[in-house]
């Protein structure tokens, strides 16, 4: 049976830049996609006003959004 993560988890993390990061967490009925800012030693991630949290009932018609201005991105070449 495969191992699954307690929720909330994390399931995607990258950085925006220096000092932000951009994080996906999934938790019980929450889908949230957020930005946090590096902190100090106590708190090393902040995380920031600026993101959505959604029912996770709504993770397949975000996806699918995600997924359509992701084609039109590369066909206007705005992304590789």
């Amino acid at each position: 049976m495969p191992r699954i993560d307690p929720l909330p988890t994390v399931v995607s993390d990258w950085s925006r830049s220096d000092r932000e990061r951009i994080r996906i967490t999934l938790d019980h009925d929450v889908i949230d996609v957020r930005c946090f800012f590096v902190g100090d030693p106590e708190e090393p991630l902040r995380p920031g006003r600026t993101g959505i949290a959604l029912p996770v009932s709504h993770l397949p018609a975000l996806a699918a959004g995600l997924k359509e201005a992701l084609r039109e991105a590369r066909a206007r070449r705005l992304v590789d």
